[in-house]
């Protein structure tokens, strides 16, 4: 059986337990309210950046509370988004289908794979 190679996630206790992720694979993080999952994608966030891997992060958290957190990391997020190789996809947090309607929720459709096929990213982070 052949496998996907390894790469870094960024996260050391799983790249040390782990090895690292494989490529394509689908990775969830989950616990209570403030145990670090914001952390853990910023992470992998930083890693897909110093791979030079296109990375796309889409998130429901205000931009200015991402900013702090990577800061905490010692990972300047701003300036990577600038970089080119790293894109933040903010959605509202929550979402109220019917009021958008039939065109409306196309349209957001849309918006959000538009990106996709222009960048085609390695990581996507959700």
């Amino acid at each position: 059986m052949r496998y996907s190679p390894l790469h870094s996630s960024g996260i050391d206790a799983v790249d040390s337990a782990w090895g690292g992720v494989y490529r394509g694979g689908a990775y969830l993080f989950y616990g209570e309210a403030a145990a670090g999952r914001n952390l853990l994608t910023l992470l992998f966030a930083k890693a897909g950046h110093s791979q030079d891997e296109q990375t796309f992060f889409i998130s429901s958290d205000r931009y200015s509370e991402l900013i702090i957190q990577s800061g905490s990391l010692g990972f300047d997020l701003e300036e990577v988004l600038g970089s080119g190789n790293v894109h933040l996809i903010r959605i509202p947090p929550r979402i109220k289908l019917r009021e958008l309607g039939d065109d409306g929720v196309a349209q957001a459709l849309h918006n959000l794979v538009a990106p996709f096929k222009s960048y085609l990213p390695k990581r996507i982070i959700i």
